[in-house]
């Protein structure tokens, strides 16, 4: 009777006219299972894994959820194509950590000469090939430095920062047809400071927003009732341009006191695109200075203060035409010398590499420009009134100020 009622449990047969309760599969109470249904499907279990030991076992293996008639109904095929699907994913799986592993290698042996041939295009006495620390390779696993495209990237922004930057020094050359006084254009400057800080932007934001300005200034004539609207409406450009969420364009009209409307903000926009052709992708310095960074192991202390040096040349007048590269390398050197002291720090190959060989350039004495620009923060020759509150907030410009005060005395 138990073993005609287990078998008709087993097998969910419908044919039995009387339905023992012992063997009854699903219970009513599931909380409280009858003891007699616990055994019925220990049973049950125990002829489970005997079936899959006699599977085991034996010469044919299992069947799986996927049908594969050449695996189980030839023997031939299941010693040649299963094995040939595993080899093929092993295969694929050694190509990509093969590719892995080398790639960045290879990228360095097959673009190395190319590289260094667009970079010694500008800089004629750098020999090729270029010694320096290959710092890229390290980052090979981080997906987001994007390792074996950028010496692409960074000699595309070098020859792009020839083109995008202020050709000509308007507010040095009194003879300039658009000469504007260094004072005027420090106001607008400390201005858009302030308006930046107001609309919590990004550095780039503001970077791009002067030199937007500069090149505006620099080749169309504005009267003096207008060079609010261009300096304002410069940064909105730079904002759509480096932002994702932006402020409305009543703010932008609001906060210059309500001196110009939206419709005049829109109006000047659209000049000034047209009148630049649309050519606003302009190398950040923010970019190069990150780029730098790397050879220093990316000391936040010194790159913090890299970017009061890079800001306060960004405000000066003096670097109105300097490129981007240059700045950022004129200022990671005043960082370096400030945070580790001029004898306990060497510009060795390897910055002059991941500074685009600003240092070897013919075309200006790099020390000198340093100097210059210490000369500048030491005794400046405009007000910079936001900046200097911004950076005081932020803990950092005393011991700039500091630095170079006493750098001046000790060099005399």
């Amino acid at each position: 009777m138990s073993a005609t009622g287990r078998v008709s449990s087993d097998e969910n047969s419908t044919t039995c006219g009387r339905k023992d309760p012992e063997v009854k599969k699903h219970s009513a109470n599931v909380l409280g299972v009858p003891r007699k249904a616990l055994g019925s499907v220990a049973v049950n279990t125990k002829k489970l894994q005997t079936e899959v030991t006699k599977l085991e076992q034996s010469e044919v293996p299992p069947r799986s959820p996927k049908k594969r008639p050449a695996v189980y109904h030839d023997s031939d095929s299941e010693e040649e194509e299963e094995p040939q699907e595993v080899v093929t994913k092993k295969q694929k799986a050694d190509q990509r950590e093969s590719q892995l592993d080398t790639s960045p290698v290879v990228h360095d042996s097959d673009t190395a000469t190319s590289d260094t041939t667009a970079i010694t295009d500008n800089v004629k006495v750098i020999q090729e090939p270029f010694p320096h620390k290959d710092l890229d390779s390290l980052e090979a696993d981080d997906v987001t430095m994007c390792v074996e495209y950028t010496n692409d990237i960074f000699a595309h922004l070098l020859e792009l920062e020839k083109t995008t930057t202020c050709e000509h020094n308007y507010v040095q050359d009194k003879q300039f047809p658009r000469y504007i006084r260094p004072s005027m254009r420090a106001i607008l400057v400390d201005w858009l400071i302030e308006v930046h800080l107001k609309f919590q932007l990004l550095p780039e934001a503001l970077y791009l927003a002067i030199n937007i300005m500069d090149r505006y200034l620099s080749t169309n004539s504005v009267s003096l009732s207008r060079l609010q609207l261009v300096a304002i409406t410069s940064l909105l450009i730079a904002a759509k341009f480096e932002e994702v969420n932006l402020p409305k364009l009543s703010n932008y009209a609001y906060i210059t006191d309500n001196a110009y409307t939206t419709d005049e903000i829109k109006t000047a926009e659209c000049h000034i695109l047209n009148s630049l052709e649309f050519n606003i992708g302009w190398p950040n310095p923010m970019n190069f200075l990150r780029r730098i960074s790397k050879a220093d192991n990316y000391n936040h202390r010194t790159r913090n203060f890299a970017k009061v040096f890079l800001e306060y040349a960004m405000c000066s007048p003096k670097f109105l035409d300097t490129t981007p590269s240059v700045l950022a390398a004129i200022a990671m050197y005043c960082a370096m010398e400030l945070t580790y002291g001029k004898d306990k720090f060497t510009w060795d190959e390897t910055f002059d590499w991941y500074s685009s060989m600003a240092t070897k350039s013919p075309n200006y004495n790099f020390h000198e420009k340093c100097e210059e620009l210490i000369q500048e923060i030491r005794e400046p020759s405009t007000q910079l009134n936001a900046f200097t509150y911004k950076y005081k907030k932020m803990g950092v410009w005393d011991s700039v100020k500091k630095w170079c005060d006493n750098r001046s005395t000790s060099k005399e």
